[in-house]
């Protein structure tokens, strides 16, 4: 992929979702990349790049003063990869593998 990227990082209660498939349904990036419609993450940090800007004719909604959240929908090709999953979860995974 010879573009230029626009990167991003999601941190506090992060999500995303795929709203359009890929023409090709084929992963560009890591073979077993979800790329189904509806397929999305959710964790404490999601980081990756899109192909678009994502500046503030993206935002969909904007949080209150005091929870500083902000909503985006992003068109065009975004990669994103979770880095941290929630709290629970990682506390979770020792005790999955031991049983």
């Amino acid at each position: 992929m010879n573009s230029l990227v626009f990167p991003f990082k999601l941190s506090r209660n992060s999500n995303t979702i795929i709203k359009k498939e890929l023409s090709s349904l084929k992963a560009i990036i890591y073979k077993n990349s979800m790329l189904k419609l509806g397929n999305g993450l959710s964790g404490e940090m999601i980081s990756g790049f899109s192909l678009n800007g994502m500046g503030h004719d993206n935002i969909v909604k904007s949080g209150s003063g005091r929870h500083k959240a902000s909503f985006l929908d992003v068109n065009g090709f975004v990669f994103a990869k979770l880095k941290r999953p929630y709290k629970g979860i990682r506390e979770m995974k020792p005790r999955l593998l031991a049983s």
